[in-house]
């Protein structure tokens, strides 16, 4: 038996777990053979027996390995001469593996090793279990050792990776690179490792060959999968597999047959750019945030590591910054300082929340910081003065105190100035402003009296803070930035959009405070944006780009830091101000707080493929493709909130060419993408939206586009619409209720209030009303079928005198005249026949069935009436009764009357 390298850990076949039939550990050779020498092997030397009982013979051994990874597996086996070559199955950790193939051992050898495989360990104990396969071989050991995982290499070979299934080791189509190649046939997997010194984004290439023609094939890159096209090619040739993010340490890539029968000979992995590493989500803690602010948050996302955003403390110095460049800062920070009551107390005043709201109108981003002096216990004294109540040493009030004591004045005192903040923030909700809102900055110098207690106060006012100002005023337009790397200090990702810190660098040093930076980044874990909100020094656009210190923006503080040509010289300012990487307010978009993106390459694409050739896109890339059936591009698209947008979509045409757009499987148009050979931005239509994350389809229907971004672009609320619900198809005798429903909460302005009116009669009548947003309409109901008044109706007899009473049946011919000018007659039916004396009265002749022919119910026009009387009476009559009714269910009656006078004889 062989000894274990250090690096490699061996398992004898004594130590196997054995379980079916047929399998036995056994010593002595097979058959006769005399060159076996071994000390003993896990026999597979047995046929398969259909009539056992128990289930086909396995050998388990258990192996350890001291982390997960790939390791290649030796085994250890014999085979006596002339028995050739084994198959043998394989499963680690009770997933199947695939098979192995056990060569013939060399001439005059009945035992060899041989690496049959690459497996997927854990750390721990590992079960390796061999079933029989074709049989008639033995094992004597296995031999695990690390597989040699490639670190921070740019080309990793298909060989050297884990391949299952149909999947196997070729060398025959020649020109491969390394020892040889993938080759797939209809199914398995290759799955290769890559080991990354750090976490980022790269280019992968893949080498490949396919002889069959074009092929598909299922690229799985740490759990995200896409799809990539493998153009035929007898030779080796390189595709795409676009942009993926390698996290440090292990990461895999895994190959799924796909159409199959293809080669795969290695991956090469390249840096990619670096703008667009990051994981920060395009979501803000404020689930209600308005439209704008989520708009705005959106643009963030979109240029963080792209660009960094100019920003300016107060008006006066960002109009000096365009007086001295030619441009504004992107961003206006202000100060709600005066805004304190206990300044207000004293006198102060502000008109930076106007100042705000006009920059915004203009098409700036506004960004806002509380320098909060304190509710109460304020010195005033020299060197303390009250206008000085935000430091600490400038107030005795104890924010510690009042958080620990919610009853208490300073408690109270510190909502009523939380509330009074909040009035001005709801003047910038109100005129539809976004704010990046930053309280209790710098909490950790302790120099703020917000912070002079240690990090747990600070948090505490932070979340009280936030609860109030976003449960209880319902202020849905802030972004909140906090402003401190310390995780001591950090409040909670729950409650924070952006993290920051502000750098005040020594006059000239224009460094890009990488160390900071990156301890902000991985505060968060880089899922939220880093920003810098004070500055002295402005970093050098160049130096953010080498370092990648990708602050999202920065603000210059006011007065020296930005006027007087010593932190920030004038050729430094000039600069700053004309970089490409840097954004003024003219370069910033003028939909801005409107404008919704989705970039196609973050799109989940079938048969199609990313493409960085040319210029102009956006993002990293754009979609290219679409010449197939069953390409298409999915993009799921977040719809703020409710309302009325409009969909375009930016591309390239090769000719006119009219592909399917769809939201969630509904098709919106089959749109014309009209010829370009430069990007243009096509609008597919106006559409009403609910919240939501819909997913946008882009279909293949005469193909070849390529398409760069969809954008939703708010244009409003969903305006109210109303219908009236009522009946009037038919005509009535009863009242009509006419009732409104409507597509969104509206109030009806009349009518009471309610949504229900009652018609009496035919007329209109008009509801008006208006939603939550201000928006008003009006739907008219308009009734015409009601009718409450019965036809007008007589009858007629030819005969209404029966002169003899000889006792014969007389017919009497009746007619009628009826007419409703509402609903129209609908009928006219004989009611009833009376008689004023019994059949057979006193002296009448003693004749029964006096009337005959009477048609009750119906439209009888024709009766006979006996000409007889009661020899003792006044004379006979008889009353012939008929109703006429209407479409609308009244009816009346007519009656006409003949008579059997008493003088008449027979």
């Amino acid at each position: 038996m062989p000894a274990a390298h250090s690096s490699s850990t061996i398992v004898r076949y004594e130590d196997a777990i054995l379980q079916g039939y047929g399998v036995e550990k056994l010593a002595a050779p097979q058959d006769g053979d005399s060159l076996y020498d071994g000390e003993g092997y896990v026999s597979f030397f047995y046929d398969f027996d259909p009539a056992s009982s128990q289930p086909d013979g396995t050998a388990t051994f258990k192996v350890e390995a001291a982390a997960a990874g790939l390791y290649a597996l030796s085994l250890g086996y014999y085979i006596p001469e002339g028995y050739g070559a084994k198959e043998a199955g394989i499963r680690v950790n009770g997933t199947d593996v695939g098979g192995i193939t056990l060569d013939a051992p060399p001439a005059s050898t009945v035992v060899h090793e041989k690496m049959v495989s690459k497996i997927a360990l854990n750390a721990g104990t590992n079960e390796v279990t061999f079933t029989r396969g074709w049989g008639y071989y033995g094992i004597e050991y296995v031999r695990i050792e690390p597989a040699g995982l490639p670190f921070a290499s740019s080309t990793i070979e298909a060989e050297d990776g884990l391949m299952s299934g149909e999947v196997s080791l070729g060398s025959a189509v020649e020109g491969f690179s390394g020892s040889g190649y993938a080759a797939f046939k209809s199914s398995g997997s290759l799955t290769l490792s890559y080991n990354a010194a750090e976490r980022g984004l790269v280019e992968l290439t893949i080498g490949y060959s396919a002889p069959y023609g074009d092929k598909k094939t299922q690229l799985t890159v740490n759990g995200q999968a896409s799809e990539v096209s493998l153009p035929s090619t007898s030779s080796y040739a390189e595709a795409t597999g676009g942009k993926v993010m390698m996290n440090k340490g292990t990461n895999t890539i895994r190959f799924d047959s796909g159409w199959g029968w293809y080669n795969i000979d290695y991956v090469k992995l390249s840096p990619a750019s670096a703008s667009n590493q990051h994981q920060v989500e395009n979501k803000l803690v404020n689930a209600n945030a308005t439209v704008e602010t989520k708009a705005l948050m959106r643009y963030f996302v979109d240029h963080y590591g792209r660009n960094i955003l100019s920003g300016q403390q107060t008006l006066e110095d960002a109009q000096w910054i365009k007086d001295q460049t030619g441009k504004y800062p992107a961003i206006f920070s202000t100060d709600l300082i005066d805004y304190s009551p206990s300044r207000v107390e004293h006198g102060a005043a502000s008109t930076e929340v106007d100042k705000a709201i006009q920059w915004a109108k203009e098409g700036g981003i506004v960004a806002l910081v509380w320098h909060w002096n304190a509710p109460a216990g304020l010195y005033d004294t020299a060197g303390k003065e009250w206008w000085r109540g935000f430091y600490t040493d400038s107030t005795s009030f104890d924010v510690q105190y009042a958080l620990s004591h919610p009853d208490s004045e300073d408690y109270r005192l510190l909502l009523r100035d939380i509330d009074a903040i909040a009035d001005q923030l709801k003047r910038l909700q109100d005129a539809r402003v976004p704010v990046l809102w930053r309280p209790l900055h710098e909490a950790e110098g302790g120099w703020f009296w917000w912070g002079a207690k240690g990090p747990e106060p600070a948090k505490q006012l932070y979340r009280l803070m936030y609860d109030r100002l976003t449960n209880t005023h319902r202020l849905n337009n802030l972004i909140w930035v906090w402003n401190s790397e310390s995780p001591d200090w950090y409040p909670g990702d729950d409650v924070v959009d952006m993290v920051s810190v502000d750098i005040y660098n020594p006059a000239g040093n224009y460094g890009p405070s990488i160390a900071k930076y990156d301890s902000l980044v991985n505060l968060v874990q880089d899922k939220k944006l880093v920003a810098l909100p004070e500055n002295g020094p402005i970093p050098d656009p160049e130096q953010l780009q080498t370092y990648a210190a990708h602050w999202l923006f920065f603000s210059t503080w006011t007065g020296d830091f930005i006027r007087d040509g010593k932190y920030n010289t004038m050729e430094h300012i000039q600069k700053v101000y004309s970089s490409d990487y840097v954004i003024t307010r003219d370069e910033l978009p003028d939909d801005l707080y409107t404008s919704f993106r989705y970039e196609a390459e973050k799109g989940t694409m079938t048969g199609l493929t990313v493409s960085t050739a040319g210029s102009g896109y956006s993002g990293d890339g754009y979609v290219t493709g679409f010449d197939e059936d069953g390409n298409t591009l999915a993009m799921t698209v977040n719809v703020p909130v409710s309302g009325r947008y409009t969909l375009s979509i930016r591309y390239k045409a090769q000719g006119d060419k009219t592909n399917p757009v769809l939201l969630n499987d509904e098709t919106l148009a089959d749109y014309v993408f009209k010829n370009s050979d430069a990007w243009t931005d096509g609008v597919v239509g106006e559409y009403e939206l609910q919240a939501g994350n819909p997913t946008l389809r882009i279909g293949k229907s005469w193909g070849w586009i390529d398409v760069d971004f969809a954008e939703l672009q708010y244009l409003g609320p969903i305006l109210p619409k109303a219908v009236v619900s009522y009946s009037s198809a038919n005509p009535t005798n009863q009242d009509v209720i006419a009732q409104l429903t409507a597509n969104k909460p509206v109030t009806i302005t009349n009518n009471g209030g309610s949504n229900r009116y009652v018609f009496k009669q035919n007329g209109s009548f008009t509801f008006t009303y208006i939603d939550a947003d201000g928006h008003t309409g009006s739907v008219t109901a308009t009734v015409t079928n009601i009718d409450k008044t019965p036809p007008s109706f007589s009858v007629t007899a030819d005969r209404t005198v029966l002169q003899t009473p000889n006792h014969a049946l007389v017919p009497i011919n009746l007619q009628w005249t009826a007419h409703d000018a509402d609903s129209g007659v609908a009928g006219v039916q004989l009611a009833s026949v009376t008689s004023s004396e019994p059949d057979n009265g006193s002296g009448d002749g003693d004749k029964d069935q006096d009337i005959q022919d009477a048609k009750i119910g119906t439209a009888d026009a024709q009766i006979k009436l006996r000409a007889e009387r009661s020899g003792k009476g006044n004379g006979r009559v008889y009353t012939i009764t008929y109703k006429a009714f209407d479409h609308a269910g009244n009816q009346t009656t007519a009656s006409v009357l003949v008579t059997v006078p008493h003088g008449s004889k027979s």
